[in-house]
């Protein structure tokens, strides 16, 4: 075999090679394509909540879970019976409906009704905020919100107030057992630091989200 055609093999290996890398590609753009149809199809299939509170007017409207149903024309889906479903979560496609034209939305699960409000409607119904760290994460929790809920607590990213999804406690529990191991001297009593250290995933039923949000609040220091 000669130079020449040892080049000519050599060519024709790193063409199949880049044949095969566009090949990939091309699905791979292809995946992405249908992926981007499906998140636009659900998106539209909310639009009309977002219209009807673009057109409100109003800084909040309060809605009933079927008065939502009779904006979209359609049931609204079981997963709608938990809360992470109303989470203000850019991830979510139903969420991107409000959030797309300034709302942000507020549940109230054993009346199932919904608060939709502007930012600025949000900030003024805050009766009281602490922030805290936790593992290098910052977070705040509020006490009093306007639905009457007794605490909220938000993830903070890049100064902005993201809903925790999920299960809220375990962050709760982790900064209370990190206050008194810091502090053997904090103002708790047996009790409660027996509740704390009760939790776990076996013993969620339990423990009350409400109770545990409260002593956080209270044992937090201000600032």
């Amino acid at each position: 075999m000669n130079n020449t055609d040892s080049i000519m093999i050599e060519m024709l290996a790193r063409i199949q090679k880049l044949e095969y890398r566009v090949s990939e590609l091309e699905k791979k753009n292809s995946l992405n394509d249908v992926s981007k149809n499906e998140d636009f199809t659900t998106i539209k299939k909310y639009k009309s909540l977002a219209n009807y509170l673009e057109n409100c007017g109003k800084e909040s409207v309060k809605l009933s879970f079927s008065e939502i149903e009779k904006i979209l024309s359609f049931p609204l889906p079981d997963s709608a019976k938990y809360r992470p479903f109303w989470a203000n979560s850019e991830t979510h496609s139903f969420a991107s409906s409000w959030l797309s034209v300034g709302y942000k939305a507020d549940v109230d699960m054993g009346k199932k009704e919904v608060v939709f409000g502007t930012k600025e409607f949000f900030e003024k119904s805050k009766i009281k905020q602490k922030k805290f760290e936790l593992n290098g994460v910052k977070y705040s929790i509020e006490i009093g919100y306007y639905d009457k809920r007794t605490f909220r607590l938000n993830k903070i990213i890049n100064e902005e107030y993201v809903d925790l999804e999920g299960n809220q406690k375990r962050f709760i529990v982790a900064k209370l057992r990190e206050l008194i191991k810091e502090n053997p001297n904090l103002d708790i009593s047996d009790e409660e630091k027996e509740y704390i250290e009760n939790y776990g995933p076996g013993n969620t039923q339990g423990q009350n989200s409400n109770k545990l949000a409260k002593m956080l609040y209270r044992l937090l220091p201000e600032k």
